[in-house]
């Protein structure tokens, strides 16, 4: 998944709220089990002035900064597609924590998972 963000001034304690839809988890890259990726697929982040930290749910990720800069960021993370079916993505939810006037939200597009299928071709030779 891609978050592209954009503020027109410095913010203060802001905060990402990204819902899955049904069918998605998040893949918790720092597990041992997940091999050595992170870098690769989320690339790494700046602590300050930018969303460093994260905490991945089973049904959302929530990203948040203390001091985001001005300017355009781009947030990536790792789903896993689990349920086939369509399914509408709720809004991804920004805001800066202790100034509720300042929010912003994304639209709800569809999304459809579709199982693959595993077909196998004999061809028989007369």
């Amino acid at each position: 998944m891609k978050i592209y963000l954009y503020t027109p001034k410095d913010r203060v304690f802001a905060v990402i709220n990204d819902q899955l839809p049904a069918g998605f988890e998040p893949v918790n890259l720092d597990f041992a089990t997940e091999g050595n990726e992170k870098k690769v697929q989320e690339g790494g982040q700046w602590w300050w002035g930018s969303f460093y930290h994260n905490e991945k749910y089973i049904d959302r990720v929530i990203f948040s900064a203390d001091y985001l800069y001005s300017g355009n960021h781009t947030i990536t993370y790792v789903v896993r597609a689990t349920t086939p079916g369509n399914y509408q993505v709720p809004q991804i939810w920004a805001e800066e924590m202790y100034f509720p006037e300042t929010f912003g939200y994304s639209y709800q597009p569809n999304v459809t998972i579709i199982e693959e299928s595993q077909n196998i071709t004999v061809d028989k030779q007369k």
